[in-house]
Parts: structure tokens; C-alpha cells; sequence
């Protein structure tokens, strides 16, 4: 009990706080090889239903990023993406450099980093993806409804956009765009 509280008042206080951007060159890649190490050590047995895949672009995606907080994005991504699959599943994530005036999912433009989280649990309703970036909005019963509210924002910061993709029983795919 007192490591969920501790846990919401660290995501409450994380949230209402301005944005600092430790922002350096950094490999895309790596940090996301990092957030998975992490990842599947906090996972545990739950990881023993879900395939896990990788699909990257290149070896190396170099781009001006903070780390640390795209680690915590994307261990956030992870763990929803679970969650969303109590019975396993596939998780797929993907890393590619795009122009995004091609995509027709963000209104960025020029050379983007993209990163995609795509899982095949229980899918969302258009309802519960309109709401899904507001603060204290969960459909989870030990949720907080901060995770995505922050993740949102620090995207944002940095310039970027996301895209969510998903249909009832049809899975979830965020994606992820970081200007080059």
C-alpha cells in the first residue's frame, strides 16, 4: 500500500512539475535496448505469455533526445502494453527514421525518429482513446491515469507528436515521433 501511494504522489508530483529537458545526442536504439533490459527484469514471470519483438531500422538511430526520460516513456508503454494482454500476446517495438509529412497520422513534417509500441491485448473504444491523455484518466483498477497525461507532455516538449491506433480485441499501436 504504501509503495502504490508513494508511487502516485512521485507520478502526481512528476506530472505537475514543468518540464526539463536534459536534451544531448543520444542512440534512439540503445536507450530503448536499456528501457527493455529494464523492462523485462521488472516484468518478471509476466513476460512468460508475450513474445517479445524487435524491429529496428538501423543499428544505430542517433538524435538530440533526453534518455532518461524517453526510458521512462517507453517502460510506461511496455508495462501498459502488458497489462493489456492478460492472456499473452505479441509485443512488437519498432524504431525507424521517416519524413513525417508522409504520415498521415501527424501534422510534424521533415526528418522524424519514430518510435512504435504495438501489443495485440483487449484494444481500446474511441471512447476510452479520447480520454486517454488526461490526467487521472484510467481504465485500470490500480491506475493512477498519469502515466500517458506525462508521457503526452514530455512528448509534446520535445517537440514531438503521438498517434494511437486501436480497435476493441484488435490490440494497440502508439507511435511515437521525435524530430531529428
Amino acid at each position: 500500500g504504501v509503495d502504490s501511494l508513494n508511487r502516485m504522489v512521485t507520478n502526481l508530483l512528476n506530472y505537475t512539475r514543468p518540464v526539463q529537458l536534459n536534451i544531448r545526442p543520444a542512440d534512439l536504439v540503445q536507450v530503448v535496448e536499456d528501457s527493455l533490459g529494464f523492462f523485462e527484469i521488472d516484468a518478471g514471470n509476466r513476460l512468460e505469455q508475450i513474445e517479445l519483438q524487435r524491429a529496428y531500422e538501423r543499428e544505430e538511430l542517433v538524435c538530440r533526445i533526453d534518455p532518461e526520460q524517453i526510458q521512462q516513456m517507453v517502460l510506461n508503454l511496455l508495462h501498459n502494453a502488458v497489462q493489456a494482454m492478460p492472456s499473452g500476446g505479441e509485443l512488437r517495438v519498432g524504431l525507424t527514421e521517416a519524413d513525417a509529412g508522409d504520415d498521415e497520422r501527424t501534422e510534424l513534417s521533415g526528418t522524424c525518429m519514430v518510435l512504435t509500441v504495438t501489443d495485440t491485448g483487449v484494444g481500446m473504444t474511441e471512447e476510452v482513446k479520447s480520454k486517454l491523455f488526461m490526467p487521472f484518466f484510467t481504465t485500470k483498477e490500480d491506475g493512477n491515469g498519469l502515466g500517458l497525461a506525462t508521457a503526452k507532455k514530455f512528448v509534446d516538449a520535445l517537440g514531438g507528436d503521438v498517434a494511437v491506433e486501436s480497435e476493441p480485441d484488435q490490440g494497440s499501436a502508439f507511435t511515437i515521433y521525435f524530430p531529428k
